[in-house]
């Protein structure tokens, strides 16, 4: 192997033996998994794609672009690429993990806790058509300018996953998002990223802020393909609940760890084993309440 591309990879190398996908692959590698990678700029695209099939070589990608719209994603947009990706798991006739890594941070993007999206997501959830992961946010742990700005902090719904940004000593990053106007108030996991970052066809050195939670989102999908690939059939709330069940607490104490890491370090070949015995985890009853978020989800009674 070239030198030059030894050092390149050795950082992503070192995330993905962090997470513990390589000793998962004795499972399987997700193989006929599908991941959907809902992304619209074609370097971004890349580096998660790029970093889902490191962690997962057996899945399938089919990409998904949002609707083109100059102001941001709408919720017509949102609700848009929620339809084709249940569209496509009807299709399939299996399951569907989406994969959204959008940069977050502006007002008019729409995310998962608003209304209609929210209540879709957890259609798609119950109906076992499609599991959404989201990354957690680049908009920093303070929930005051969130909530005021519109926009909801960790991206998080009872109905899906969401997924925090760590550094290289696997504390929380600085930006990665905390509290805000989702419920829970914080992601479901965490896993590293710094240094360089598979993108666009290449690799570009992000230091120590690497791809943000966008490039920590596939590393959690991956996982999740090689999850249904070994257990299929079962409910996504078991799936969920691995994660929780089987992540590295970093010192956390309690199911839900901190606002910023979730439950902590994800661990995939842990979180594979998990799955059958997820249901007597402290965690599992978060999967049996409703934990609607500050919205039209509780006021409907749903």
């Amino acid at each position: 192997m070239d030198r030059g591309l030894v050092v390149e990879t050795q950082d992503l190398t070192a995330i993905l033996a962090a997470v513990r996908l390589p000793q998962a692959w004795r499972y399987n590698r997700g193989e006929g998994a599908m991941v959907a990678v809902v992304e619209a700029d074609g370097g971004h695209a890349g580096m998660v794609e790029s970093i889902l099939t490191a962690g997962a070589p057996g899945c399938r990608i089919y990409p998904v672009a949002p609707p083109a719209d100059p102001a941001g994603l709408t919720a017509e947009g949102t609700l848009t690429v929620l339809g084709q990706l249940e569209a496509l798991a009807r299709e399939l006739g299996r399951p569907v993990i989406a994969n959204f890594s959008w940069e977050v941070g502006r007002e008019n993007l729409v995310l998962p806790c608003s209304d209609l999206v929210a209540s879709t997501v957890r259609r798609l959830s119950e109906s076992g058509l499609v599991l959404t992961c989201w990354a957690a946010g680049n908009s920093g742990p303070s929930p005051s300018s969130a909530a005021l700005a519109g926009f909801c902090c960790t991206n998080a719904t009872p109905w899906s996953v969401s997924v925090g940004a760590l550094d290289r000593r696997l504390r929380s990053q600085p930006y990665s998002s905390a509290l805000g106007r989702c419920s829970p108030l914080h992601p479901t996991v965490s896993a590293p990223t710094y240094g360089m970052v598979p993108y666009d066809g290449g690799y570009q050195d992000l230091g120590e802020e690497g791809g943000g939670t966008s490039a920590c989102v596939p590393l959690a999908a991956a996982a999740l393909a090689i999850m249904m690939t070994q257990w299929p059939g079962r409910r996504f709330q078991d799936y969920r609940a691995a994660l929780r069940a089987s992540a590295r607490t970093l010192g956390l104490l309690g199911p839900l760890g901190s606002p910023t890491a979730g439950a902590g370090l994800l661990q995939a070949d842990r979180a594979v084993a998990a799955v059958p015995l997820a249901r007597v985890h402290p965690s599992w009853p978060l999967e049996t309440a409703v934990l609607g978020p500050l919205s039209g989800i509780r006021r409907q009674g749903r």
